[in-house]
């Protein structure tokens, strides 16, 4: 059979040297051609009478889809039989085939004058042309994989950042933790000390429940004595005055009789002893009228707060001997007009100076008399009111705790704050006095003046530093103004 571009070789001769058909780049080139002798081998196969095929390519016919292994099967069958390869290559030397098989699958199966050259030329591109898509991918793979090198660089920064602000965050919350354990610390020192302190000022005030409990006992005691010898002064004052009235009778009546008698009337021998008896009773009845007055003395000593039989217990018998005159005292009137210093009323047992307990108790003292510092009071409570409401809120739960406790309220309001003409006057059934000052007057020098003139139980309620000192200092008790407010029952 004879083929384009010349004879077909001699089978007994040695086949020239071909190309390298290796590799992928030939199976890509070939692949077409190999199919195409599939293909034939179908067809002959199918004729009538069918045309020999090639036993090797007789697996492959029934196969639906050609295989990569079918393909160099068909291509080493056309390789080495050249018969089969003539017939094959009659069917690519129609003009389409070099369009369906290429012209590397026409060159290796017609195989025309200097097949061999152009056929590996041909694959000597098709590597080239491979071996610089490989190059062109490892450069694209190459530029990924630098991407994605710089991309996991620039997380890797991200991620370093974030770690050291977290850390620079650990370490500043560890450094405020720190700050507030030392605080902690200090706190619970304190604390520690204050708790030891107010068991200390707890074992103190038990100590001076103790203590007052005794001189109430001894207050007692010397008051049931006073009464006694009160009593008993009062009954021997009552015979002395009779025995005396008796006595002066009759000096009286014998003093007539001697005028009666002249005066060169011998005096009879009794006189003498009538005006013995009657100078040792008049001297009996002073005596009995000083003793009387010392036992009067100790029993007002015994009734009056804060007097020395308080503080000090019973005081021994009036050294003073009956029948000696007493010692001269001071006028009644003197007396009267002594101040006495009174002294702060004690809390019960238990209770502390600066609660709302202790403020309970000393609004429901009897007769207690309470001093507020107005605006000090309302402004501390009610800032955001005008001064008119601050003030009416005020007397408001003042009256409420006087008809609740008894107290006697009387507050006190700078009167440089109010005009003269919205001066309120008190109502005349008001529980409470409202006073007002004058506007070169300080509502604090009233409040102390005011405590240091009051005889009865005082508690006067300021947070004013000075207003608290002056209070302190005439003797009241003295509350805050959270403790007003639990008081009056009013929050803070």
């Amino acid at each position: 059979m004879t083929v384009a571009g010349g004879p077909d070789p001699d089978p007994g001769s040695p086949a020239p040297p071909g190309p390298d058909l290796t590799g992928p780049e030939a199976d890509e080139l070939l692949g077409a051609a190999a199919e195409l002798a599939i293909e034939v081998a179908r067809t002959g196969v199918r004729q009538q009478p069918p045309l020999e095929v090639p036993s090797r390519l007789r697996p492959l016919l029934g196969h639906a889809k050609v295989t990569r292994a079918a393909l160099t099967t068909a291509r080493r069958v056309v390789e080495e039989d050249p018969p089969f390869r003539s017939r094959v290559a009659a069917v690519a030397e129609v003009a389409v085939a070099e369009e369906m098989i290429g012209r590397a699958g026409v060159l290796w199966l017609c195989r025309p004058e200097g097949w061999a050259a152009e056929l590996g030329a041909l694959v000597g591109q098709a590597r080239t042309a491979a071996a610089t898509r490989a190059e062109d991918g490892e450069e694209r793979s190459a530029r990924r994989r630098l991407r994605h090198a710089e991309g996991a660089r620039d997380r890797a920064d991200q991620a370093a950042e974030v770690a050291r602000r977290a850390a620079e965050t650990a370490r500043r919350e560890l450094q405020e933790e720190r700050r507030l354990r030392r605080a902690a610390e200090v706190l619970a020192e304190r604390a520690t000390r204050r708790a030891a302190s107010l068991e200390e000022q707890l074992a103190a005030a038990h100590r001076e429940a103790a203590a007052a409990t005794g001189r109430l006992g001894e207050r007692t005691v010397a008051l049931d004595a006073a009464a006694a010898a009160l009593a008993s002064a009062q009954d021997e004052q009552g015979d002395l005055r009779a025995e005396v009235t008796g006595l002066q009778a009759a000096l009286d009546e014998r003093t007539v009789e001697d005028r009666a008698a002249g005066p060169h009337r011998d005096a009879p021998e009794d006189v003498g002893l009538d005006r013995v008896a009657l100078g040792g009773a008049v001297a009996a009845a002073s005596a009995a009228a000083a003793a009387l007055g010392t036992a009067l003395g100790r029993a007002a000593a015994a009734l009056e707060p804060g007097s020395p039989a308080e503080r000090n217990g019973p005081r021994d018998a009036d050294p003073t001997p009956v029948g000696r005159p007493p010692p001269p005292t001071r006028p009644r009137s003197a007396r009267a007009r002594r101040v006495t210093h009174r002294r702060p009323v004690l809390l019960p047992p238990l209770v502390l100076e600066g609660s709302a307990e202790a403020a309970e108790h000393l609004v429901g003292l009897p007769g207690v008399t309470l001093l507020v510092d107005g605006y000090n009071a309302t402004l501390t409570t009610w800032p955001e009111l005008p001064l008119p409401e601050q003030r009416t809120r005020l007397v408001d739960a003042l009256t409420e705790l006087a008809a609740r406790t008894g107290a006697r309220p009387e507050v006190v309001f700078d009167g440089a704050e109010v005009p003269v003409d919205r001066n309120p006057a008190p109502s005349p059934r008001s529980t409470v006095k409202v006073t007002f000052t004058a506007p070169d007057v300080e509502a604090d020098d009233v409040l102390i003046a005011r405590a240091a003139a009051l005889a009865q139980p005082v508690v006067v309620a300021s947070d004013d530093r000075r207003v608290r000192d002056g209070a302190r200092a005439a003797g009241a008790n003295v509350l805050g103004i959270e403790q007003l407010l639990a008081a009056l029952r009013r929050g803070s």
